[in-house]
């Protein structure tokens, strides 16, 4: 293979490990620039207004008129895929046609949504009222659970979320290593 072909299968697959999943119909007119804090600054003016967001899921609630999604924000990374991180520049709300399965979209979930904004609404979170960003879903990706298989040189094999084991002398030795401390 010449260099020339090498350099481009390398090109072609980074730009497909960082594509995003929402399909390019959805994200013709979508303002990547337009956020949360945009929307609470100037509803009116953000109204309207097609934007991409994602997050985790906090809860689902089915309606009549279609399916509510409270969102925790997170920004986005790889793929469009939110990142693993506490950083968050708050809660919204989408609304998808249609109904979505909680036990589908359950609480913990990433999504990472296309929707018009339609303005803000205020909704109690515990004893505060909490003005969340309202949109109009036009598409929701619901991303696959993460799974840990290994932490470094321990591989953590098929054990269950939220259970533990006891690491062996050479997984410790290995650790440390890795960190500088063994």
């Amino acid at each position: 293979m010449g260099r020339r072909s090498a350099l481009g299968v390398t090109l072609s697959l980074a730009l497909v490990g960082c594509a995003s999943v929402i399909p390019h119909d959805f994200q013709a007119g979508a303002d990547r620039t337009l956020t949360l804090t945009d929307i609470w600054a100037r509803p009116e003016a953000s109204r309207g207004r097609t934007m991409v967001l994602g997050g985790e899921i906090l809860q689902v609630t089915p309606k009549p008129s279609g399916t509510e999604v409270e969102v925790l924000e997170r920004p986005l990374g790889r793929q469009d895929r939110p990142e693993e991180t506490d950083e968050s520049r708050g809660r919204f709300i989408v609304v998808m046609d249609g109904f979505l399965d909680p036990a589908i979209y359950g609480p913990g979930r990433e999504v990472t949504v296309v929707g018009d904004v339609e303005g803000v609404t205020p909704r109690p979170i515990g004893e505060v009222t909490y003005t969340f960003p309202l949109l109009r879903g036009r598409y929701l990706h619901l991303w696959p659970k993460r799974q840990r298989v290994a932490y470094g040189p321990v591989r953590l094999g098929r054990l269950a979320e939220g259970r533990w084991r006891a690491l062996t002398a050479r997984e410790i030795e290995a650790i440390g290593r890795l960190h500088g401390t063994g």
